[in-house]
Formats: structure tokens, sequence, C-alpha cells
């Protein structure tokens, strides 16, 4: 370990007043497994001179920072990061032998019928289908948002009588519309830890209305004199 250099002479210790650094031998990578995947891969990354502290090691896929789930001096356990693209892995600023191919998610929202004409909304993650809602109370989605592992799914339900702005965190529903008047939203966004999700709603006098919802609260837009 790095300190003073300590000499014990006939029981009496005495200490060198320069510290002594033991440098790390450089991190050398040997190899990553699998070479290809997409946001949240988990990828193995073999090699020597890793630290055994995980915080103490810096891993980037084509420059963008990985989290580290684990590790010991001779390999590593890493996630791929969102949106990283394909490149050199590198520990701490020593490159992999061979590069990674990013394979982004594709994402795709909708609604589908069934035989009886029954409307299901779903969002499709990379072709597979994940249903939102039962064939009763059907629900449409219009856009779809993915930040960090939440998957955000737009749109509406119809709750019986009409259809009501709503969107979908990890596939539950949260309603913003008032459940009476006509809404529906049309996209969200996130900053910090504050929700936005845009679109519009009926008022009384039969008007559409643009607003949008912060966490929850709607703040019109316009004021619902004229169509939106």
């Amino acid at each position: 370990e790095t300190g003073p250099v300590i000499v014990t002479v006939n029981s009496k210790p005495a200490s060198s007043k320069p510290v002594f650094t033991v440098e790390q031998f450089p991190t050398v990578i040997t190899g990553i497994s699998p070479t290809s995947g997409g946001y949240g891969t988990t990828v193995t990354i073999t090699g020597s001179n890793f630290f055994t502290e995980a915080l103490n090691n810096t891993v980037t896929f084509n420059g963008v920072a990985a989290a580290i789930l684990s590790t010991t001096a001779t390999s590593l356990t890493v996630k791929v990061p969102a949106r990283s693209g394909s490149g050199v892995v590198m520990v701490n600023g020593a490159p992999a032998p061979t590069e990674f191919k990013y394979i982004p998610e594709v994402f795709i929202g909708g609604f589908e019928r069934d035989k009886d004409f029954k409307i299901q909304g779903k969002y499709w993650k990379n072709g597979t289908p994940s249903p939102l809602e039962d064939l009763i109370h059907y629900a449409v989605i219009l856009d779809v948002k993915v930040a960090g592992d939440n998957v955000y799914n737009v749109g509406y339900q119809y709750n019986g009588a009409t259809s009501v702005a709503s969107y979908w965190e990890n596939d539950e529903i949260v309603t913003l519309g008032d459940g009476v008047n006509y809404s529906q939203l049309e996209s969200i966004a996130l900053q910090g830890s504050d929700v936005y999700a845009a679109g519009y709603e009926m008022n009384p006098s039969k008007v559409l209305v643009a607003m949008y919802w912060k966490n929850g609260v709607s703040v019109p837009i316009t004021d619902g004199s004229q169509p939106s």
C-alpha cells in the first residue's frame, strides 16, 4: 500500500519522510461478451488489473459511462448505457480489442382489434407486443417515450362514457382527464422528477382546450373560447 517506509532496528521503529507510492499496473482488457446488444444488456469484460472496488473503475461504451454491476481483479460485469451507439469499450483508459455493436431498441405504440372488433391498447418493443389494458376499457396509444428503465405510453382510455387522457408508466395507468369531458394526450416529457403530459380536454361548452398536465395538475394553454 502507499505510505511511509517503516524500518525497525533494535525494537525502535523509524519511518521515512517521503511517502512511497505503489502504482497500479495498467488495466488490460482481453475480451468482452457479448459483443453486441441494446440498452441494459449485461456485458462481461475480462482482463487484468481491474480495481476490486467498483467505484474505482471507469467503464465507457463509445464514450458513454456504463453502470458497473460487479467486479473482480480480472472481470467486470456492466450494463450497456442508453443511446451509447457502437464503438470502443474502455476500462480505466484501456480499450477492448473488439468494438461493441449497439443495437437500438424500437418502441411503437398503437392499438389492435380482435376478431370481434374490440380494441386493446398495446406497444411493441422490437416487434414483441405488450398489452396495456383489457378489451372492456379499450385504450389507444399515440406516443411512446423511454427514459432510463421506464417506458411511458400516452394516449387515452375509454371509461364507458368518454375518452379520458391517460398515460401508462411501466404498464401502470395514470388518469389525467376528468372522466366527464372528452380528453386525450398527445405527448409526454420528463424533467428531473417532473412529468409533463400535453394534450387537450373538452370544456362544458364543448370546446377543445389545449392544455398540459404537470405531475397530474392541469394547466390550460388556451382560454376555451375557440377550438384548439
